[in-house]
């Protein structure tokens, strides 16, 4: 769960750039191989890309929204 989340926030806070960050959730898990006393889960790496890709759909559904939205409304004086 903390793999979903963790990679959840990565993806809404940076969806604009996701091609780029797209490597963390494997390359991550991958170099827990070289850390001693943590393992290799290829069910961490699963949440690590299931969050990644809500939090990255989630982001550009909530950046589309309020992409374009005025400060004030000019109907009215």
């Amino acid at each position: 769960m903390v793999h979903f989340l963790e990679f959840l926030t990565l993806g809404f806070l940076g969806w604009p750039a996701f091609l780029y960050l797209l490597p963390l959730p494997f390359l991550l898990e991958f170099l827990q191989l070289f850390v001693p006393g943590r393992t290799f889960s290829p069910y961490d790496m699963a949440a690590n890309l299931i969050g990644f890709g809500f939090g990255v759909l989630l982001g550009w559904w909530y950046g589309g929204r309020h992409e374009g939205a005025s400060l004030h409304n000019e109907g009215r004086d």
